[in-house]
């Protein structure tokens, strides 16, 4: 699940209103997680962004196995965001959308 060579795909919803910026940091962070996690990724991956004190916040987590990781990033305050997204994989291509779009 969510190898890098597979197809990425986002929802028309989150392509325009997630700057390109933070989709490209949720992918990167990801490939992160599937390195750390090795074969303990499940199927949805729940992001979950804040702005902290001028940063943006990514909180990280999945229901099986259950875990939890953050990441703090500077980016353009125009760019920040307070939002949900999911991150599915079917198997055969990884998909990015908000909840409403599922």
């Amino acid at each position: 699940m969510f190898e890098k060579e597979k197809n990425r795909f986002v929802t028309r919803s989150v392509d325009s209103e997630v700057p390109i910026e933070i989709q490209v940091l949720i992918w990167d962070f990801i490939d992160e997680l599937k390195e750390k996690r090795q074969s303990e990724m499940d199927y949805l991956q729940v992001f979950q962004l804040t702005i902290q004190d001028g940063v943006q916040v990514i909180i990280n987590t999945q229901e099986e196995p259950l875990k939890e990781d953050c990441i703090k990033v500077t980016v353009p305050k125009n760019k920040m965001l307070s939002t949900r997204i999911w991150v599915m994989d079917d198997g055969n291509y990884s998909t990015m959308l908000f909840p409403s779009d599922y």
